[in-house]
């Protein structure tokens, strides 16, 4: 029997708008990676809604996920008591990292 964790993620909306924008992106560049860059976020997430602390502090109290083959981070904060992974952006490496966390 699997022990789960019991975290929940939970998008802010910045974090929605980044994933959406990025999705539209992707498919515009080739109709299908759209798809598989939401699937690599969503894996992301995934792992964390399972050890939330797996990464490390970067930032006051945000940490940040490496997204798998796509240069972006998931950026968020674990609330232990509520048990809840809240999902802040979705970056894109390229920008300015000032911007990450605003």
């Amino acid at each position: 029997m699997g022990l789960k964790s019991g975290y929940t993620s939970v998008y802010t909306t910045r974090a929605e708008t980044d994933l959406v924008d990025s999705f539209a992106w992707y498919e515009m560049q080739r109709k299908g990676l759209g798809r598989q860059f939401v699937d690599s976020v969503k894996s992301s997430i995934a792992a964390l809604e399972q050890n939330p602390e797996i990464c490390a502090v970067k930032n006051k109290s945000y940490s940040e996920a490496v997204v798998p083959i796509f240069p972006y981070v998931v950026v968020y904060r674990v609330n232990k008591r509520k048990k809840i992974v809240r999902i802040f952006r979705v970056f894109h490496t390229s920008q300015n990292p000032k911007k990450k966390y605003g």
